[in-house]
């Protein structure tokens, strides 16, 4: 085999992949389809298995079970809409001030009628 041929092979092959994931976006653009499914439909239209099996790893597709005694279904991986992906950094909760309260000087207790003594002060 000469170079040229082997580039050329590869080029079948990379058109065939190209195919494959073209087939697989457009099958299930509209959700999730039973693998089953998906394997007939890509035999149907002369899809090989390997094939099959490189475009969904190029594109991302895992299998996954729905539920315990669901079947096992093939989907697009979900890829976020900006609002979604969107993460403002160093945004505070509460806006530009971060205390839950304005700051006071010093705080009063109302006392129970006894008069402050002051520190080390005591009555009698």
């Amino acid at each position: 085999m000469t170079a040229d041929e082997a580039l050329a092979v590869g080029g079948k092959s990379s058109l065939a992949v190209k195919e494959a994931k073209d087939f697989l976006q457009a099958l299930l653009s509209g959700g999730p389809v039973p693998s089953k499914q998906v394997d007939a439909d890509a035999q149907e239209v002369g899809i090989a298995k390997a094939t099959l099996r490189r475009a969904k790893k190029k594109l991302g597709i895992k299998p996954y079970k729905d539920g315990m005694k669901g079947a096992w279904l093939c989907a697009l991986p979900k890829t976020l809409s900006p609002t979604e992906d969107a993460h403002l950094k160093n945004v505070s909760t509460f806006g530009t001030d971060e205390h839950l309260r304005a700051p006071t000087a010093s705080i009063e207790v109302p006392g129970n009628g006894e008069k402050d003594m002051g520190q080390g002060q005591h009555d009698g």
